[in-house]
This record gives C-alpha cells, sequence and structure tokens, in this order.
C-alpha cells in the first residue's frame, strides 16, 4: 500500500484530462472536419475547420465508446470511453449515472445505444504532427451498402498482419453511399511507412494517459472528471446524416 491510500487522499484523485481537437466526417456534405477544442471556453461552442474530402492520419490507438440519440438528435445516453464489448462502463443521462456494468450487456439494457470509435491519431498536413481525436460511427464503420472494394473500418484494421497501424499513414477519404438517403462515409486506405521515432512520445502519452483514466475507474475513485475526463461531451445540435447510424 502506497501512501497515498494509507491517506485516503487516492479516493479523491481527479481522473486525468487530455483535452484535444476532434476529427470527424460531415457525412451529410462529404468532407472531414476538425473541431477545435484545445483553449475553448467551457461555455462557448467550437469553431470548426474544413479539412477537405482526404486527411491523412497516424492511428495510436483505438478505444470506443456507446452513445444514443434521441429523436431531436441530442445526445441521450453516452458511455465513458473503454477498450471492448467485455469492459465495465459506466453510462450517463443527463449527467447523472444509470448504468454500470458490462458494455455487451449494456446494450441489451439500452438497444438504442451505438457504437463510437474514438481513435487517436497524429493528423498530419501541417507544420508538426498534431495529437487529435477521431470519432468514427454509423456507416463509417460498415454499412451493407457499401461496395466491396472498399474495406470497412474493421476489415481495414483487421489487415495489418503482423504490422501494426502505427507503422503506415492512414489515409481518410469519402465515399457516397444511398439506402434510404443519399450520404458519405469514410474510407481507409494503406499509405506510406512512418518513422518509429515519430510516434513513440506520442503513443507512450497516449497509452498512460488512457491507462491511468481506466485504472481511477476501475477502483471506482469519486474523480470529479468522470465524465469529461477522457470524452469531452459535444454540445447539443440539430439531427444531421452522420448521426444516423445506417
Amino acid at each position: 500500500m502506497n501512501i497515498k491510500e494509507m491517506t485516503g487522499e487516492a479516493n479523491y484523485t481527479s481522473a486525468p484530462r487530455m483535452v484535444l481537437n476532434e476529427v470527424l466526417l460531415n457525412g451529410a456534405e462529404g468532407h472531414w472536419r476538425k473541431r477545435i477544442w484545445v483553449n475553448k471556453a467551457d461555455d462557448a461552442k467550437p469553431e470548426e475547420e474544413k479539412l477537405g474530402d482526404k486527411v491523412q492520419v497516424v492511428f495510436l490507438k483505438i478505444r470506443r465508446k456507446l452513445v444514443e440519440r434521441g429523436r431531436d438528435g441530442n445526445i441521450a445516453r453516452t458511455s465513458n470511453e473503454h477498450n471492448t464489448v467485455n469492459d465495465t462502463i459506466t453510462i450517463f443521462e443527463e449527467g447523472k449515472e444509470v448504468y454500470k456494468g458490462n458494455a455487451k450487456q449494456a446494450r441489451e439494457a439500452y438497444p438504442a445505444l451505438r457504437t463510437v470509435q474514438v481513435i487517436y491519431a497524429l493528423l498530419l498536413g501541417g507544420k508538426e504532427p498534431e495529437l487529435v481525436r477521431l470519432t468514427l460511427k454509423g456507416a463509417s464503420l460498415g454499412s451493407e451498402n457499401r461496395p466491396k472494394e472498399y474495406p470497412d473500418f474493421y476489415q481495414y484494421i483487421g489487415s495489418f498482419g503482423e504490422n501494426s497501424i502505427v507503422e503506415f499513414v492512414t489515409e481518410l477519404g469519402v465515399l457516397s453511399e444511398k439506402g434510404k438517403m443519399s450520404y458519405y462515409s469514410a474510407t481507409y486506405t494503406k499509405g506510406a511507412t512512418v518513422a518509429s521515432e515519430m510516434v513513440q512520445e506520442p503513443l507512450l502519452k497516449v497509452h498512460t494517459y488512457t491507462t491511468q483514466a481506466d485504472n481511477l475507474r476501475a477502483k471506482n475513485t469519486p474523480a470529479k472528471e468522470e465524465i469529461a475526463d477522457d470524452a469531452i461531451q459535444y454540445p447539443e445540435e440539430d439531427i444531421n446524416p452522420e448521426d444516423i447510424p445506417f
């Protein structure tokens, strides 16, 4: 037992926060965008930067969370970030804890929850690589309408064999699909190899952060940043096609 556990102060340790800008696809218009969360006032709506229809990134760590949206498009329930369907998670509704248990069983308790993949990645193309959170959901993860020549997210991740996702650039593109309505989804293409020196420090930073956050949660620590420690709470917006789980 360490000194913090002996004194009881470990029970009041705040979960770590890592505020990062967010990259996501505009599924209605077919372009990638970046939401600016860094240095944003807590009560201010984030500015957005249009990135175009192709973006180059390096995947560092793949995480997930569960999100349920209401008919008005607003987030009704959301979980903390986690790694697999076997993890113990907490689901929040209007900021209050409504469920704690197995992630797979959470989908059974709340069938409207949808998986959102959260990837910590290096965004390329600027003066320096930028550590960001990449959010992928809906048809960008896979759909029946996707042509076979375009691997879905899970097929792409499984295509690296003995290599790792951190060893290559991933080019994100956009694909026009049509189901009940027309929309755009993400495409994934393996690019050039990446120098290990570029990913070592940010990979360690992300791994350390997520491990600390998960360990604190596993200990049931009453952290005051419980909701915001590993996932920015997005502002409410009107519903749009990218939020529909095609």
